[in-house]
């Protein structure tokens, strides 16, 4: 694959065509402000080929701030930035055209190809993600567990190098969540792209990353590694968990404070306490 460069001063950071050895990602000195808001300040981060890395922060961190330039949605105006192949977002919301059928949802991620075969492939892809019944139905027929399958086909679907997910189970019930998951990892294993996941949940992070980083205050302030084989038992993360919530500011046993909090712990939202 070859190498896109977000920002021209990248050239130097370029490593050669072709070598195995080299992240997916490189980003050295990334510093974005919004006036004398500072959102990223002096930002490094790698991820390997083929990794799952979470990144957890409390709203404001700078952590979406990051994925949209990862994407290529923000610019870089400081610092550098280096990718190795494509890349595709999966966001919080499907944001599926209610005017396309949910197979030519899909195929609006392949540039190149007849509308037979990128329609083909998207059909294949939707088979993927279990929506194999779904290719010509409209969006506002999927439920939305549906709706996030389709999303994450439309991301999926041009084999990416690098899958973005921006908090995309987030909006999701309890048993949803736990299928998009397993549907994910299953994805993840077929596939093998670099993955950052942004989330604000820690149970999801465990269960789903090779790699925590903690983003706090536009920089990257903890790092873990999860070394628990999958499926993983809670149990054994126990420590994991404890030690990642405290690096939050989430001390269990304490009373939390809803405004700090931020949906750090996986708490049931309202709607899955009535149900």
């Amino acid at each position: 694959m070859a190498t896109r460069l977000i920002h021209p001063a990248t050239t130097d950071l370029a490593r050669p065509d072709g070598d195995p050895s080299g992240p997916t990602v490189r980003v050295r000195g990334l510093r974005r402000a919004f006036g004398d808001h500072v959102v990223l300040d002096d930002l490094d981060l790698d991820i390997a080929p083929g990794e799952l890395v979470a990144l957890l922060g409390r709203s404001g961190s700078g952590k979406s701030t990051l994925l949209r330039t990862l994407a290529g949605l923000d610019p870089v105006t400081e610092g550098t930035a280096e990718i190795d192949g494509t890349v595709s977002v999966a966001f919080q919301e499907p944001r599926l055209f209610p005017w396309r059928r949910v197979a030519d949802n899909v195929a609006l991620a392949l540039r190149s190809g007849s509308r037979a075969s990128r329609r083909q492939r998207a059909r294949e892809t939707l088979d993927e993600v279990g929506l194999g019944d779904k290719h010509d139905v409209w969006p506002v027929t999927l439920s939305g567990g549906q709706a996030q399958r389709a999303s994450l086909a439309r991301a999926l679907v041009s084999a990416p190098g690098l899958l973005l997910l921006d908090e995309p189970f987030s909006a999701l019930d309890a048993l949803t969540r736990i299928e998009m998951h397993d549907l994910v990892l299953a994805l993840w294993r077929e596939h093998r792209p670099a993955v950052l996941l942004v989330t604000h949940d820690v149970d999801e992070t465990l269960k789903l990353a090779d790699r925590v980083l903690v983003v706090d205050g536009g920089r990257i302030r903890h790092e873990s590694r999860v070394d628990v084989d999958r499926p993983r038992d809670p149990a054994a993360l126990h420590e994991l968990r404890t030690e990642l919530l405290a690096v939050l500011g989430v001390h269990e046993g304490a009373e939390p404070d809803p405004a700090a909090l931020d949906r750090t712990t996986s708490r049931p939202r309202p709607q899955e306490r009535a149900s």
